[in-house]
């Protein structure tokens, strides 16, 4: 398990994610620079285990 640095915190991002059908929802993970405004996505995991990465 990793270990969290309290003096260093980590940095997230709320994303809020349109699928193609219209459907909209929000993801928050960690910080990541390729996820921008407009960007396709590919959605990684299950239910509460979604992760967000650049397709």
């Amino acid at each position: 398990m990793a270990r969290i640095n309290p003096r260093k915190p980590a940095i997230a991002s709320q994303l809020t994610i349109r699928r193609d059908n219209g459907e909209e929802f929000v993801v928050v993970q960690k910080y990541d620079p390729r996820l921008t405004t407009g960007a396709r996505v590919r959605i990684v995991g299950t239910g509460s285990s979604l992760n967000m990465t650049p397709y």
